[in-house]
């Protein structure tokens, strides 16, 4: 991003301290600029920073990115030599089959702002909150079920929300032996103690494997999606509920086979938890925004739509227009990019 090719700054391009304030110094931003990494969890550790510091004032919006790239093979020899990888490289949350995930890559940035100054806005975020899991007798890899269930009492505490009302859970599920029984047992306590209906449950990591420091990420952009097209999105590479999930086992809790309309008398409630492999544990509240597309987007007239943008090189163009190109037209992407390119 820089311009000086001097060998003598190699360290300022290759640590990873300097990513995010490569990021701000080319973009001139001057609020908060940092690198979070807490193992799995790290993404959301990020949104929490984020979170907390529009809500404090330290910033009126904020970029928030995810990245994992699997670029060391080391990294993935360890990974299998700590028993957490699956032979086959299938992630099966919740199966009684599940055997490990297979690591995947991931690179996804979300733009958090308050909602006077939003021009589209995909979901609301109530509340979010992290902890860590502190000594575990069992060893620093083995998640705390007890520290996860504190952490959700807090978090619904917090934001006076009776955690009974959730739609619908993005779980970590991994499809690891220890991991997933461990976070349902949490869930069920929580979530499902007053519960009158099943809680619906699922995991990204069923699709695209497990994506370590950004899976958080993909776990929100799996649910905005599904706010979107109106819909809960279904698990792949499940059949049988592990025994040990007592919660899917005696009917608590459901993972959805197919894809599923959004619960029509739903509370419009959405939460993703995710823990990292040390004990660092993070929750968070999404509400689906209750405005909906009139006519799916389309206009309701036949005028064609003069698209002015601008790029820095014709190829920037090509992408652009291809997008716009590739879309159905939709009348609320065309004020949002027509206001971008102003």
């Amino acid at each position: 991003m820089g311009t000086n090719t001097s060998p003598n700054f190699g360290l300022t391009g290759g640590s990873r301290s300097m990513t995010a304030q490569r990021i701000s110094h080319y973009l001139n931003l001057r609020g908060p600029s940092h690198t979070v990494d807490t193992a799995c969890s790290s993404s959301l550790y990020a949104l929490e920073h984020a979170y907390r510091a529009i809500r404090t004032g330290r910033c009126d919006s904020a970029l928030l990115g995810g990245v994992s790239l699997c670029l060391n093979s080391i990294t993935s020899l360890q990974f299998a030599r700590l028993g957490v990888l699956s032979p086959e490289g299938m992630c099966r949350p919740f199966d009684e089959d599940a055997n490990g995930y297979s690591r995947s890559e991931t690179v996804s940035v979300v733009f958090l702002q308050k909602a006077k100054d939003a021009r589209r806005i995909y979901a609301q975020l109530l509340h979010t909150k992290t902890n860590s899991g502190g000594y575990i007798e069992q060893g620093i890899t083995f998640p705390s079920s007890e520290m996860q269930k504190v952490l959700l009492q807090e978090t619904y505490e917090e934001c006076r929300l009776d955690p009974t009302v959730v739609d619908f859970v993005e779980a970590h599920a991994t499809g690891t032996k220890v991991g997933d029984p461990e976070e349902m047992a949490a869930l069920d306590e929580v979530f499902c103690t007053k519960r009158d209906t099943q809680l619906i449950a699922g995991s990204i990591k069923s699709y695209v494997g497990h994506a370590e420091g950004a899976s958080g990420m993909c776990s929100l952009v799996k649910v905005l999606i599904g706010m979107e097209d109106d819909c809960l999105l279904p698990n792949i590479h499940y059949s049988k509920p592990r025994q040990s999930i007592k919660a899917l086992v005696e009917g608590r809790m459901v993972v959805p086979l197919d894809k599923m309309p959004w619960p029509e008398n739903g509370s419009g409630v959405v939460t993703v938890n995710c823990f990292g492999v040390g004990g660092s544990n993070a929750h968070l509240i999404l509400k689906r925004f209750e405005q909906r597309k009139v006519n799916g987007g389309l206009p309701q007239d036949d005028l064609p739509r003069l698209m002015c943008v601008s790029g820095r090189v014709p190829e920037s163009l090509e992408s652009i227009f291809d997008d716009i190109g590739g879309r159905k037209l939709d009348a609320e992407y065309c004020r949002l990019l027509q206001a971008t390119f102003k």
